[in-house]
């Protein structure tokens, strides 16, 4: 049901019955073709899963002045004169009666960091404008911010198709908030990133000098840890610490006492090591404390230490911050993905 979660894009098809099926392929290339009077519905919702749309939420007001919406994705144009769109609503959803008697809707195009309102409007029997901050439309219809696009219509037609009724609305007000649209795929949400243009042929010049080589990927991932590692050789130079020095104490910020052993097999993985007389100077500038009474020799950072991390984080968070200037949100999301998925990868690689 529409208000269970985004579906497939459900719209009108018509009535295969009447229809003949056209097929200018070899009739050897027919196994993956449906006869229209033998439609298995689950096959057909998978393979409308293909079409990726965007992810909307549509609100309208009833006739006693309660707010409803509702997560769909079967949203479409119709017109541009006049400017005319169309969505689609389940025939048993509870809403139906609120749309079909309302004379305003406002359709959301939501913003690629906006899954969880989606979440919530997909469910049913809750308060989904709870705690929202919210703006009215025409007639009074709830409307939110922040999102790709938003469309305030009045109702023009409706019509039935199929099990959906769908609704024609005229757009009255419309704004483009400018942001990157969150996705639907296969029935999943997916990330929607602008196709990369075509190569100008101009390089920039800091690049490293590895011409043959620049687009592969071990190129690209190392050029970029060279990049940020320059800036984090600063701050190790500011506190005179070695890189092994600078890694342990991010360990212990991330969890703290830690045993030695372990601080060093992590170490060691990054092909870094901790000496004991290091070990010793980090004590020494009391920056890291031995552990009394640990079952096995371990490090805490001190106040000193953890003051000094936390200030590290800053300067590391401005630091990603300035890196993902000019990148998306989705974008950024696949990234972190991707890098987790290569890193997997070379962990795998590296142990077989």
């Amino acid at each position: 049901m529409q208000t269970d979660k985004p579906i497939a894009l459900r719209e009108s098809v018509g009535k295969y019955k009447d229809q003949t099926v056209s097929n200018s392929t070899n009739d050897n290339n027919n196994n993956n073709n449906h006869d229209a009077d033998s439609i298995d519905p689950q096959a057909f919702r998978q393979a409308l899963g293909a079409f990726a749309t965007g992810v909307t939420i549509v609100t309208t007001r009833d006739a006693n002045g309660v707010d409803v919406g509702l997560t769909a994705n079967s949203f479409n144009s119709v017109s541009l004169q006049p400017p005319m769109v169309l969505w689609s609503l389940d025939k048993q959803a509870l809403s139906l009666k609120a749309f079909t008697e309302a004379e305003f809707f406002a359709v959301h195009i939501l913003a690629d960091n906006q899954q969880p309102l989606s979440d919530r409007f997909a469910k049913k029997g809750s308060d989904k404008f709870a705690g929202l901050a919210l703006t009215r439309g025409k007639g009074g219809i709830p409307l939110l911010d922040d999102c790709a696009a938003r469309f305030e219509c009045k109702t023009a037609f409706k019509y039935e198709g199929g099990d959906h009724e769908i609704f024609v609305g005229e757009v009255v007000e419309f704004v483009n908030f400018n942001k990157p649209p969150l996705a639907f795929l296969g029935g999943k949400y997916a990330v929607a990133v602008p196709r990369v243009a075509a190569s100008t042929g101009v390089e920039d010049k800091r690049e490293l000098d590895a011409s043959f080589t620049r687009g592969s990927l071990s190129y690209l991932v190392s050029n970029a840890h060279y990049l940020f590692d320059r800036q984090l050789r600063d701050i190790m130079q500011q506190h005179s610490l070695s890189r092994g020095q600078f890694y342990t104490m991010s360990q212990l910020g991330n969890e703290s006492p830690l045993q030695l052993k372990l601080i060093r097999a992590n170490l060691d993985f990054a092909g870094l090591k901790l000496s004991a007389a290091e070990t010793r100077e980090l004590v020494a500038k009391n920056l890291v404390q031995e552990v009394p009474d640990a079952p096995a020799p371990s490090l805490a950072l001190t106040e000193t230490g953890r003051k000094m991390m936390i200030e590290t984080s800053a300067v590391i968070k401005a630091m990603d911050e300035d890196a993902q200037a000019g990148i998306g949100y989705s974008e950024m999301q696949l990234l972190h993905q991707l890098l987790r998925k290569l890193v997997q990868n070379l962990m795998s690689g590296s142990s077989s």
